[in-house]
């Protein structure tokens, strides 16, 4: 979906034409929306940022820590792996040595109380309303403000503000303290 927006908005106005069986390089075009997914769904800044918070606070980051900031972005453990890994934040590989393992996403959600993404009915992403939170709880915003920004009354947006901080510290090992930032081969 975030493929098609961005030849939506890169590209209205200019007519595309796409041959069958073209033997030749991808168009600029099309790598750009190739590429755009990635980087407009899970933002290098802020990727880094969780990532190296979840790391300092573990000394490690594990499945349990990769499942969660999958959640908190709304995409895949897979493409979260190998987003990390084109940002050298875990060793190339890491997705098929956890398949290699018997690692079940679904199972693994489940186990530590993470939802499935359809079955939420929130207005707003959960990706905003984490910024929304931490906004708040830097006091950038109000109370009210952060409601108007979830577009909720104060009293829910208490609520999600309390829910949303559980979560947030509820980042445990559980019973995988497998290193996912060190390669089998070399200890790193």
């Amino acid at each position: 979906m975030a493929h098609g927006y961005l030849h939506f908005l890169a590209h209205r106005y200019k007519p595309v034409i796409d041959y069958e069986n073209q033997c030749q390089r991808m168009p600029i075009s099309e790598q750009l929306a190739e590429a755009f997914p990635k980087y407009f769904l899970m933002p290098t800044s802020s990727l880094l940022k969780q990532f190296n918070d979840m790391y300092q606070t573990h000394g490690k980051f594990t499945p349990t820590n990769l499942l969660t900031l999958a959640h908190y972005y709304g995409v895949s453990v897979q493409a979260l792996t190998y987003r990390l890994e084109e940002m050298k934040l875990m060793p190339s590989g890491t997705w098929e040595r956890l398949k290699n393992r018997g690692f079940k996403v679904r199972k693994a959600q489940q186990e530590i109380g993470l939802k499935d993404r359809e079955s939420r009915n929130d207005l707003t992403p959960i990706h905003y309303q984490h910024l929304a939170i931490e906004a708040f709880a830097q006091g950038l915003i109000t109370e009210g403000r952060f409601g108007n920004f979830l577009r909720v009354d104060r009293l829910e947006a208490r609520r999600i503000a309390e829910i949303l901080r559980e979560s947030s510290s509820g980042m445990t090992e559980e019973n995988r303290n497998l290193d996912l930032c060190k390669s089998e081969e070399n200890g790193r």
